[in-house]
């Protein structure tokens, strides 16, 4: 494979080619003009000698004496220019003939003869007259021989004359090139340099009013630009990565303090939740039982709250697992049918759990995430739902050879809006405000349905 030309050889070729095929054209047309003009000489040459010849054997045409004839033709031996001569009378029959060097003419008739070889030759012929009256006619065959050897001459001198014009314009090219071409190549070094180090504190140095001289002046005014740009940039950066250490500083101590708050309500909770459910056994009035009931939903709702921090803050943190298990999927929805049955009936709404027939009783996932994520969405039904039905439906998608489970929890509650579908998942998001009055929260649950989700691989 050939190596691609620089443009410094491409300049020096292209001007050397130019030139060259200027000098080949005007030396090509003195050539062919030189050889016609040659032809030209020759062919008034041969006419001259033609009519000379005519005029002289005119004598001996007349008077039918071949001999005297042949002798005028002979004198055509100190001319280099005729190969041949052949005087025809008036009927047509050959009178003279003549040839270079002597040999028979085979028609009895005198001649002198010369074999010269190819040469190149043309004929001319000229009436021959007497008295007004043409009496016969004059041939010549002439040598064009010394035409073409001036030419071919000329042409090993053009031929020079073009190899050193060619050479001179290639010299004076490479010439440019050093003014033009050279300071091109530079700058192109320096800009890969440039790209590859990324060092735009380089600048091309150099000093002229042309065209490179101004490209020069724009490229350096470029790379002052850049370099003022990557200063700014970098100073953008480090000023970014202070701020995100804070705020990363500052995430990491809202969790501690979110946990830390968490764990320590939860224990004394515990404690109320527990001396409640011991006080319920005692000897109590219907009013006295009423109000410990009322105190443990409450402290019940207040650890369902804290438990909701505690894995807002794990999931932020990084720190909530997945434990990946075998366990019993009708179990699982067993369980969270029996933690809302007693809701929903005292509500008045239809609840009901189908699980499709084809998925198998055993699966392998977290049961304990995948509880929390139904007991949020479910919760969050029954909560806005005033009357109708909640569904849980868990049914087989997907191919044969790659089967997935889809759980859907639907409702005849108020609804969402489409505005405000893709808000509800994000934290302390609810689509009313005044549902925080109405029916309570922290805005948490479905934030954390949807991490937890995420966290188990699933969409």
């Amino acid at each position: 494979m050939l190596k691609p030309q620089g443009i410094k050889q491409q300049v020096s070729v292209i001007a050397a080619g130019i030139a060259g095929t200027v000098v080949a054209l005007v030396l090509l047309v003195q050539l062919v003009m030189t050889l016609q003009n040659d032809l030209a000489n020759i062919r008034r040459q041969g006419q001259t000698l033609a009519k000379v010849i005519g005029e002289n054997v005119s004598a001996a045409l007349a008077f039918q004496d071949p001999s005297t004839a042949l002798e005028t033709l002979q004198a055509l031996e100190r001319s280099p220019l005729v190969l041949e001569a052949t005087i025809i009378d008036a009927q047509g029959e050959l009178f003279a003939q003549y040839r270079k060097a002597q040999s028979s003419s085979g028609s009895g008739l005198p001649s002198v003869g010369l074999q010269l070889g190819d040469v190149r030759k043309e004929n001319i012929e000229q009436s021959i007259d007497l008295a007004g009256t043409q009496i016969g006619a004059i041939q010549l065959t002439i040598s064009t021989n010394e035409a073409f050897s001036r030419l071919f001459a000329s042409a090993w001198v053009s031929l020079i004359i073009w190899l050193l014009g060619t050479a001179i314009a290639y010299l004076f090219a490479e010439r440019l090139n050093n003014r033009i071409v050279s300071p091109l190549q530079r700058l192109s070094r320096l800009m890969i340099g440039v790209s590859a180090s990324e060092d735009y504190s380089q600048r091309f140095n150099y000093e002229d009013d042309s065209e490179i001289g101004q490209l020069s002046d724009s490229f350096n005014q470029m790379l002052a630009q850049i370099e003022d740009r990557e200063a700014r940039l970098h100073r953008a950066i480090d000023d970014l990565e202070v701020a995100r250490d804070q705020a990363e500083a500052a995430a990491r101590s809202k969790s501690s303090f979110l946990a830390n708050m968490s764990h320590e309500i939860r224990t004394p909770m515990n404690g109320v939740i527990g001396m409640t459910s011991l006080l319920k056994r005692s000897n109590l009035d219907e009013t006295q039982k009423l109000y410990f009931e009322t105190i443990e939903k409450s402290a019940n709702s207040l650890l369902v709250i804290i438990d909701d921090i505690l894995d807002f803050t794990k999931i932020e943190a990084g720190r909530l697992e997945i434990h990946n298990q075998v366990f019993d999927l009708q179990g699982v929805m067993s369980s969270v049918a029996d933690f809302f049955a007693e809701p929903a009936r005292l509500k008045g709404l239809d609840f009901s759990i189908d699980v499709d027939e084809g998925i198998p009783t055993r699966i392998i996932g977290d049961s304990g995430r995948v509880r929390q994520v139904l007991l949020n969405l479910v919760g969050n039904a029954i909560k806005f739902t005033g009357e109708g039905r909640v569904a849980v439906q868990v049914v087989l998608t997907g191919s044969e050879l790659d089967r997935k489970m889809r759980f859907s929890v639907t409702d005849t509650g108020v609804g969402i809006s489409d505005a405000e579908q893709s808000s509800v998942f994000t934290e302390f998001f609810q689509a009313d405000s005044s549902s925080v009055r109405r029916f309570g929260g922290t805005g948490l649950g479905l934030a954390i349905a949807r991490q937890l989700v995420t966290l188990m691989g699933v969409t």
